[in-house]
């Protein structure tokens, strides 16, 4: 199921359209800021736990060092800096292969309660 798409020029998630949303929280920031946190935590967390140690140790250093920075930056330049580039679409395809993930975990527990 495609949960976001574009219907007569407007983007909808699911079926509400982005506007909507956006308008209710007083901003559309608050939908892409969090969006973004997401995308960025996922592909953290995939780095912090694959691969070799040696990259895990480096992706723990620049982990911690993005939260040492605090608002010292703009946000998209601090997570630049920790070796998150929105300007590609790695976090992106982080998160969504954190959620397929979940939702199969998911459809396996409901498999074996058979509900």
């Amino acid at each position: 199921m495609d949960h976001f798409l574009y219907r007569d020029g407007a983007l909808y998630a699911e079926d509400v359209p982005v506007a909507e949303i956006a308008a209710s929280v007083g901003s559309p920031f608050y939908v892409y800021q969090y969006a973004t946190s997401k995308a960025a935590a996922s592909l953290v967390h995939n780095r912090m736990t694959e691969g070799d140690i040696e990259a895990r140790e480096a992706t723990v250093a620049r982990y911690l060092e993005l939260l040492r920075s605090g608002g010292s930056d703009h946000p998209i330049a601090l997570l630049q800096k920790a070796g998150i580039d929105f300007a590609t679409t790695e976090p992106v395809d982080a998160l969504v292969a954190t959620m397929n993930r979940l939702v199969d975990d998911l459809e396996q527990e409901l498999e074996i309660i058979k509900l």
